[in-house]
């Protein structure tokens, strides 16, 4: 979970959309260094239909927006380019 969410949240900050299906061939490398079958989309799907996935959508993009708007300034006044 908590590399997919990284990478979601990378991809918000530097303002691109991520593809939902994970590479294929890092899959295979980062399964053989886990030892377990790891998750084939950076999203998660709702379970059995619970909760609004437009409304969950719409507020991660919300939060997204909001924590870009205010890191990003902070990493390039450190001389970080992005």
């Amino acid at each position: 979970m908590v590399p997919r969410a990284w990478t979601l949240v990378w991809a918000a900050l530097r303002g691109v959309r991520a593809p939902n299906r994970i590479p294929h061939n890092w899959l295979e490398q980062a399964e053989r260094e886990a030892g377990y079958a790891l998750p084939r989309l950076l999203r998660d799907a709702t379970v059995n239909g619970a909760g609004n996935p437009g409304a969950d959508v719409d507020m991660n993009d919300k939060t997204m927006r909001a924590a870009r708007n205010r890191v990003l300034p902070l990493l390039t006044g450190w001389g970080m380019a992005f």
